[in-house]
């Protein structure tokens, strides 16, 4: 399925999934003591979600990721500390409160944010050197950024946003040349003043988004190609849906015009 997909067949990557969920029951149904057949059945059911997702069948995608979310809770209790299924139910968290986010379900969003964030902080502290723990749960502070922003709660977001941002700037402290945290730093950066703008405080948003040119090592923005007017997320993926460049630019531009009005 994973194959079909990648080659632009979505009809018959949607029948490769159909068909492996449907040996994941079976199997499921023959020894349901059996967690890893159990595991098998939460991603056949994952997979199915997030081609839903990307195909754009928004409520289909989030019953399935809700069949999703009751496998990995199950399992989850039965053995709680099984890290591989605290991580699965808090990505299962992530993915619906992305799609209430689309939605425009902010309450819904947040909600379940913060679910998978209570799962990602305990993962944290009981592992504080486990980067993918560590940049997960910066994920998870972003997003309530994003949903307090959305929310014009702007206090709330600032916070969020600092605290992801603080996360991903020690996580790059160990690795300074790893280009997907540097990415994310700038993120953070460009969020944080777009949220200073709302706060009045054009000067502080300004400073924000010339972070990238101003503190980041000439050569080494050289390799990464990226500036401000371009961030682009931690997994090397250009976040235009998200972030435009275009948008970035529009706010520094008008930060600095509402600085020179004050000043004057």
């Amino acid at each position: 399925g994973d194959v079909r997909i990648v080659r632009g067949d979505r009809k018959g990557g949607m029948e490769n999934y159909l068909a492996s969920l449907a040996i994941a029951k079976t199997l499921v149904a023959s020894d349901p003591a059996n967690t890893e057949w159990w595991r098998d059945l939460l991603v056949s059911n994952n997979r199915i979600a997030d081609l839903l997702t990307d195909s754009g069948e928004n409520a289909a995608a989030l019953s399935r990721y809700g069949v999703v979310i009751s496998i990995a809770e199950q399992l989850s209790k039965h053995d709680p500390k099984n890290t591989q299924w605290q991580e699965d139910l808090s990505l299962s968290h992530e993915r619906i409160g992305d799609l209430l986010m689309d939605n425009r379900d902010y309450s819904g969003a947040l909600a379940s944010y913060d679910a998978g964030l209570a799962i990602r902080q305990q993962l944290g502290r009981r592992d504080p050197d486990n980067s993918v723990w560590q940049y997960n749960l910066a994920l998870s502070y972003n997003r309530i950024g994003d949903v307090s922003m959305a929310r014009e709660e702007w206090g709330s977001a600032l916070t969020a946003y600092r605290d992801s941002l603080k996360i991903v700037e020690s996580l790059a402290g160990f690795s300074p040349f790893n280009s997907g945290w540097q990415s994310f730093i700038l993120q953070c950066h460009s969020e944080i003043g777009v949220v200073l703008i709302a706060l009045n405080d054009h000067a502080g948003a300004i400073r924000r988004f010339d972070f990238g040119r101003t503190h980041l090592d000439a050569a080494y923005l050289a390799f990464l190609t990226l500036d401000v007017d371009d961030v682009a997320d931690a997994d090397g993926t250009l976040r235009q849906e998200n972030e435009p460049g275009d948008e970035i630019r529009h706010h520094r531009l008008q930060a600095e015009a509402d600085a020179d009005g004050q000043r004057a």
